[in-house]
This record gives C-alpha cells, structure tokens and sequence, in this order.
C-alpha cells in the first residue's frame, strides 16, 4: 500500500494505542472492519512493540505501522515485529536512513519549514505536521504553501484537529490527511460509536 495515494481516499490515519494485545486488537479490527485499510499503532507502553508483532498476525490482511518512533532502535524493534510502515513526531535523519536502508514507508514529523525541507531532500513529501494546531493551524500551512505549495508536499495533520476545524484543514491543498483529536481517546465500544458518525463528517467535505 502507499501511504501518500491512500491517505487522501480515506483522510485519517487512524491510530491505535497498545495498552494491551486485545485493546489494540479489538480496536485495529473496527477500524479495519469501518474500511480503513491501514492503522498506526503507537509506541508509548513497553509492551507497544510485541503488541505490533501480535497485531501483524491477527490481522495480515491490516496494513499495520508504528507510530512515535523517536529511535533507530525503536524503529528496528518495530519492522522485526511486522511493522510495514513508521510514522516519527519528528524528522530525524537517523530514523530516515534507517527506513530507505529497510526500504519501508516512513512518515517524518515536521514542524519548521526547514523541517519540511530536510525531509524532502531526504526524498519524503508525505509528512507528518505536529502539533498542527499550536504550529498555527490552517494558516500556517497556507504560509507553508507560499515556498512549497508547487511541491509533492502533503501533510498529515496531527494535534488540535477536532469537530468545529476538521473541514478547513481537509479542504487546504497541501493537506492529505487528518489525525481527528477526537478519536484519539477512544477505545473498545466507545471508538466502534463514533466511526460512524465520523466517516460521515469526512464524506461531507
């Protein structure tokens, strides 16, 4: 799967904490089960990595990624475990040999314009805006399209996208995905409620 053509189709990159095997499990299926193709499973516990590992097995047909890499180790844990994709808060050139030497997708974290161009020259348009919301909202990502708006850029935009701003972001032209603020909390039945009602939001835009 490529992450850059999916992502607009779909407009989230739905994330999944590993809190435990059967938390994460269950929530990878209903997204999976919602349509969603892929799913990021985030690195925060101890125990995110074999989470990973046991996720890739109850669900080959998933295309599973690690999310808040912050080290090469982390990284090489993660891809050992099943990972097909790595998902970075930040744009660490480290993390980025690490992924073209495994030849996996890697979703950078960028925040400064130099960021962006770090990444780029690296050969990565698809990444990660964080926090978008405190870097400056919409706004700011018209002002990131004045020196890289004739770019393949395109951004996921993660932090401080809820209900009342979603549209605006969705509808900028270097955006090519969301992370909705409002999922992220979400586990077990109360994420299985609220999909619904969430595609619906994106179908709208």
């Amino acid at each position: 799967m490529n992450l850059a053509q999916a992502l607009p189709t779909h407009k989230i990159m739905p994330l999944v904490a590993a809190e435990s095997t059967a938390q994460a499990i269950e929530d990878a299926t209903t997204f999976r089960d919602a349509g969603f193709p892929m799913v990021e499973i985030l690195c925060r516990t101890p125990q995110a990595v074999e989470i990973i590992g046991e996720a890739c097995r109850a669900l080959p047909d998933l295309f599973i990624g690690a999310g808040t890499i912050l080290t090469v180790e982390l990284g090489e844990q993660a891809l050992a475990a099943g990972a097909k994709f790595l998902v970075s808060p930040a744009c660490d050139p480290a993390i980025i040999e690490l992924a073209k030497r495994r030849g996996v997708q890697f979703v950078p974290g960028v925040y400064t314009p130099s960021d962006v161009a770090i990444a780029m020259r690296h050969g990565y348009n698809l990444l990660k805006l964080f926090p978008a919301g405190p870097a400056g909202g919409v706004e700011y990502i018209s002002a990131l399209a004045s020196p890289f708006g004739h770019t393949k850029l395109q951004l996921v935009a993660g932090c401080g996208i809820t209900k009342d701003n979603y549209a605006s972001y969705l509808k900028h032209p270097l955006v090519g995905g969301l992370i909705p603020d409002w999922l992220s909390p979400l586990r077990g039945k109360a994420l299985r409620d609220e999909l619904p009602a969430t595609k619906k939001l994106l179908a709208s835009v």
